[in-house]
């Protein structure tokens, strides 16, 4: 496996897999920040981006299949948190709505945060449209 940052090779590839998702909402100058996981065969197995906020980053388009080893996950993970690293981003928030992906950042090291201490857009995390969803945090080392 490798792990590429979103190019002219890819790009169109990452678009046509995140588009196919059911329930995302592409917002196509996030995947700029996108990595994609590739195996030998230049197939995609998963990408991961993120929406920059001062030193927090949100994690964004974390999508994979579901027959992906585990240490291919971290390793693209790793991978985003060297990309985070280099942006001097302290922190990293996923907003979780399953409990099979919250398995995966429990995995990856993040830990559940209060609702009511987080803001999203200027609105108390749990007033918002999203208030169903888990906060997950992650110090970046």
């Amino acid at each position: 496996m490798i792990v590429e940052t979103i190019n002219d090779n890819n790009k169109a590839m990452v678009i046509n897999l995140l588009k196919n998702v059911n329930g995302l909402n592409l917002e196509e100058n996030i995947i700029d920040n996108c990595l994609v996981l590739l195996n030998d065969s230049y197939d995609i197995c998963g990408t991961i981006s993120y929406e920059q906020y001062e030193s927090l980053a949100l994690i964004r388009y974390f999508v994979f299949k579901r027959n992906i080893e585990y240490n291919d996950l971290l390793f693209l993970y790793n991978e985003l948190e060297k990309a985070l690293k280099n942006e001097n981003i302290k922190e990293s928030i996923a907003i979780i709505n399953s409990d099979e992906v919250k398995e995966v950042f429990e995995h990856l090291g993040f830990k559940e945060i209060d609702k009511n201490k987080i803001y999203f857009e200027e609105t108390i995390f749990s007033k918002t449209s999203y208030k169903d969803n888990d906060v997950y945090i992650k110090k970046i080392n």
